[in-house]
């Protein structure tokens, strides 16, 4: 975790400071970092997960109350064993099956051979018939997580137990102090990078400036040149980093 302090101090020492001078005063510095804030929250934002109880019978959710964008909603699969009991055990497996063996819901006993058949149809009733529920999102102004089973257009029953929904989300707010590892890497490159345009664009406005040991020559338009270069890697280096995290899916 890393503050506002310490990466102003950190980008003030990779230029040169104290021995050459930074011409940037803190009013500057918090547009800089403000300028930085915005660039991450649009190229890839901070990823926060949350839990969202469901509700038997319902199919639309609130987004979490801080999130911009849903990345991902991670549902409860239906047991195995309760679509058995859904589904109706001697509708599947023949009743010779029924001897000593694994047990299912309701005392019923059945071997080792036809539970693996049994699941195996639980598979398939899956793939062909697409059970497992679905998920897509409503963005403004209802601003809604829609639960849906695939096909069929069925609410998805929680049935007895109380199952959640994973929620990942991009969050609307971004401190400084909330980034870690790569995130907090990109963030203080990029705004070192700004910082470099921003100096330059300042040192270019003179060529040369007097000293007691002679003139100086500035560094102004090579400093700025190279914050744009800089800039442009990280746009692509960012998205990079992003993996397979996706984006809103709208139904």
């Amino acid at each position: 975790m890393v503050t506002r302090e310490e990466i102003i101090k950190e980008i003030k020492a990779d230029l040169g400071h104290p021995t050459i001078k930074v011409e940037i005063d803190e009013d500057v510095w918090d547009v800089l970092l403000a300028k930085t804030i915005r660039w991450f929250k649009a190229k890839k934002g901070l990823i926060a997960t949350t839990t969202i109880p469901l509700i038997d019978g319902s199919n639309r959710y609130d987004w979490p109350v801080d999130a911009y964008a849903i990345t991902d909603v991670i549902l409860p699969r239906r047991s195995d064993i309760n679509d058995i009991v859904s589904l109706g055990f001697f509708d599947i497996i023949p009743a010779s099956y029924v001897i000593g063996g694994s047990s299912v819901p309701g005392g019923m006993r059945i071997d080792m051979s036809a539970y693996v058949m049994l699941l195996q149809s639980l598979e398939m009733r899956r793939r062909i018939f697409s059970s497992e529920p679905d998920w897509y999102v409503e963005d403004h102004p209802t601003r809604k997580i829609i639960i849906a089973i695939k096909a069929s257009n069925v609410v998805y029953s929680v049935n007895t137990s109380p199952l959640h929904m994973i929620v990942k989300y991009k969050k609307t707010t971004l401190e400084v102090t909330d980034l870690l590892g790569r995130d907090e890497d990109l963030f203080y490159r990029y705004m070192l990078a700004k910082t470099k345009v921003m100096l330059g664009t300042i040192r270019s406005k003179f060529s040369t400036y007097p000293t007691a040991g002679g003139s100086v020559t500035m560094d102004g338009d090579s400093l700025k040149n190279e914050g744009f270069s800089e800039l442009e890697r990280l746009d692509i280096e960012i998205d990079d980093s992003q993996g397979n995290a996706g984006g809103i899916v709208i139904g």
